[in-house]
């Protein structure tokens, strides 16, 4: 169950990708912004993987959602 939604979510991910690239290709963007939007694209991987620290309490991990 666990491994259907972060499969879920990557492949979510993937699609905004796939729809930024086309963008830059048809000039909509500059590359400026496809790099910017790859970066928070690949940030949002990381998320999905790397569980986050508590503010509160660093050597405790929260939920990964």
């Amino acid at each position: 169950m666990v491994r259907k939604k972060l499969f879920e979510r990557y492949v979510e991910l993937n699609y905004y990708r796939l729809a930024a690239k086309q963008l830059y290709k048809n000039n909509v963007i500059p590359r400026t912004v496809l790099r910017a939007i790859e970066a928070q694209i690949t940030q949002a991987e990381t998320d999905l993987i790397i569980p986050k620290q508590s503010k509160t309490h660093p050597r405790t991990l929260t939920r990964v959602k």
